[in-house]
């Protein structure tokens, strides 16, 4: 299963034409993409939908989400999917210091993953404090393709939270305290900062989503790796000590 991007300029119109979504285009041909192979549906720009390609989505499971023109998720249509547990995060709201030690594991793994950018980088890195390291990387990345990065990296995580068992639905993303899906996505995105960096012309505003697109996709694998590591560290770190 892969995603499936929409993402143009002029008119797109998506139709069902079970079992497959047909997307329409002005004087090109129909293309045809089979629910069964679409893993999720990421939309930019303008593309109208029939109700009934809403309702196909929505009853597979394949997730959608609208992008705005900075990146970031306008909305998003989350369908029903059989979970497969494969992970199970506690119960944050059983212990009484649940969030300060969420918070504490935040900072500490973050700067982590800092740290390891800037070692890739081979950048020395004699900042000790996160602001100073976050500050620095900053000066090289733009808020506007940083917020692209993060809203992709979301969208694939929303999804591989459902197949966990981690849905809309479930206490961990529905805590009023924090935004479990959204540090998730922020974190992972450190991962990408070098090759953003390193190939910083590929990444300039005029094909930057597309350039995130492919850089994405060819680390897909890399990143559901990274998060089940996450999961695990934050699973441990979170578990009552009998």
């Amino acid at each position: 299963m892969k995603p499936l991007y929409l993402n143009s300029q002029s008119h797109l119109v998506v139709q069902l034409d079970s079992p497959a979504l047909r997307v329409i285009k002005p004087d090109e041909s129909d293309r045809l993409f089979p629910l069964a192979r679409v893993s999720r549906v990421i939309v930019s720009g303008h593309v109208e939908w029939s109700m009934e390609a809403l309702f196909a989505c929505a009853e597979q499971g394949v997730a959608i989400f609208w992008l705005e023109q900075t990146g970031e998720i306008k909305c998003r249509l989350l369908g029903a999917v059989q979970a497969m547990p494969v992970l199970s995060l506690p119960d944050l709201f059983s212990q009484h210091d649940a969030l300060p030690s969420y918070e504490n594991w935040l900072l500490a793994i973050r700067r982590i993953a800092l740290k390891s950018c800037l070692a890739r980088l081979n950048v020395s890195h004699h900042l000790c404090n996160l602001q100073a390291l976050e500050a620095f990387l900053d000066t090289f990345i733009t808020v506007e393709l940083r917020h692209k990065l993060v809203s992709l990296i979301e969208c694939q995580l929303n999804e591989k939270l459902m197949l966990m068992g981690i849905d809309s639905a479930h206490p961990v993303l529905r805590n009023p305290q924090f935004n479990l899906l959204d540090d998730l996505s922020h974190l992972l995105s450190i991962d990408y900062y070098p090759d953003l960096i390193n190939h910083r012309k590929t990444f300039s505003a005029c094909n930057a989503l597309s350039s995130l697109i492919q850089l994405i996709e060819q680390r897909s694998e890399r990143l559901d790796r990274l998060l089940v590591t996450v999961l695990a560290k934050l699973n441990r770190h979170l578990k009552p000590v009998n």
